[in-house]
C-alpha cells in the first residue's frame, strides 16, 4: 500500500472517529433533553393534578356554602368554629313564639377520636346518653337532629 493510500485510510479513519464521537456526543445531548423533558412532564402532571384539586375543592366549598345557608335559612342552623377546636352548633326557629332565640351546644372531637359536647343550653337531661350514641355510630347528622329534637320538645315543656 502506498503512502498516499495510507494517508488516506488514517484520514479516513480519523474522519470516521470524529463522526462517532460527534454521534456519542449529539446521543448524549438528546439523552440529556429527553430527561428534561420527561422531568418537565412529570412537574407538568403534577401541575395539573394540583389545578384538579384546586377546581374540586372550589366546587366543593361552593357545594358546603350553599348547603349552610339552607340550614341557616330553613332550620336557623349556624356553625361556627371557636377557640381550642371547638365547634359551635347555634339555633333559632326552634321556638315559635320567640324564633330569635338561641339554643345552642359546641362539639370537638379529641386526640382519642372521641367526640365531646360541652357548654350547652338550655339543659339537656339525656346529653351524655346523646354523646355516647354519637361516639358509637358516629353519625354527627342523626346527633344534631337529636339535639334539635330536644330544644324543640324544652320549649314545649316551659
Amino acid at each position: 500500500m502506498s503512502a498516499k493510500n495510507k494517508t488516506k485510510e488514517n484520514l479516513n479513519i480519523l474522519q470516521m472517529k470524529e463522526y462517532c464521537e460527534l454521534k456519542k456526543a449529539s446521543n448524549l445531548a438528546k439523552e440529556k433533553l429527553l430527561n428534561n423533558l420527561e422531568e418537565e412532564l412529570a412537574l407538568l402532571k403534577t401541575e395539573k393534578l394540583s389545578l384538579k384539586t384546586v377546581s374540586q375543592n372550589k366546587v366543593n366549598l361552593k357545594q358546603l356554602t350553599e348547603e349552610s345557608n339552607m340550614f341557616s335559612q330553613h332550620l336557623g342552623l349556624k356553625m361556627t368554629k371557636v377557640k381550642g377546636g371547638w365547634l359551635q352548633f347555634v339555633f333559632t326557629l326552634i321556638d315559635v313564639n320567640k324564633p330569635d332565640s338561641c339554643y345552642f351546644f359546641s362539639l370537638k372531637v379529641d386526640s382519642s377520636k372521641k367526640y365531646i359536647v360541652a357548654d350547652y343550653q338550655p339543659e339537656i337531661k339525656d346529653m351524655d346518653h346523646l354523646v355516647e350514641k354519637l361516639n358509637s355510630t358516629n353519625n354527627l347528622k342523626a346527633f344534631v337532629h337529636a339535639v334539635r329534637r330536644r330544644f324543640v320538645s324544652s320549649t314545649k315543656n316551659n
